[in-house]
């Protein structure tokens, strides 16, 4: 079974790696653990930058420098 790497209220950087998505690297907070799908581990988390909530891939977070 796989388990989360990150954890709830840790500040992580979102990288959507996506063509044309706006906004690129964005300073975020874990909300809550989603299910794993897909082979990989997903979370609700919350940008500071436009203050929404969005799931992302465990791949799409990494820790601040």
């Amino acid at each position: 079974m796989m388990s989360h790497r990150f954890k709830v209220g840790q500040s992580l950087v979102f990288a959507p790696r996506r063509i044309g998505y706006p906004g690129g690297n964005q300073l975020c907070k874990v909300i809550q653990l989603m299910p794993v799908e897909g082979g990989e581990c997903h979370y609700r988390i919350k940008c500071t930058s436009d203050n929404v909530e969005r799931i992302a891939k465990e791949s799409q977070l990494s820790q601040q420098p």
